[in-house]
């Protein structure tokens, strides 16, 4: 008898990886708030690429989730983003992961890597 019916040839996400890529979008939400220099709705789409939707459902779940405060200043028409309150999120490792993960190190880091880039390799 064949023991591989139940066996789907399909991969099935495990419960990590949904979770992980929303917090990944809220890291650059985060990210991209507090670097660009007053983002726009239109800034945060173009930086980030994603929709204008989905970034309002990003604030309303780190709203909820993570008790993240980001208010818009200015108004609706010449106004942009702020946030005002970090929640229980730590701002430091959400901009330094961002960074890191596009590549974007710090300057001493980039010092120590081409500094063991340059060095001669042994064969």
């Amino acid at each position: 008898m064949n023991k591989n019916l139940c066996a789907s040839t399909v991969p099935v996400p495990t419960l990590g990886e949904p979770c992980a890529r929303h917090f990944e979008r809220c890291e650059l939400v985060l990210a991209a708030i507090d670097t660009i220099e007053k983002p726009s709705l239109e800034d945060l789409v173009t930086e980030i690429g994603l929709p204008h939707r989905t970034i309002h459902a990003i604030f309303k779940r780190l709203s909820d989730q993570h008790r993240v405060v980001i208010e818009r200043v200015n108004g609706r028409r010449h106004g942009y983003y702020k946030i005002t309150d970090w929640g229980n999120l730590d701002r430091t490792n959400i901009v330094t992961h961002v960074q890191h993960r596009k590549g974007i190190l710090p300057h001493e880091v980039q010092k120590d890597c081409a500094q063991h880039n340059s060095a001669p390799q042994s064969v």
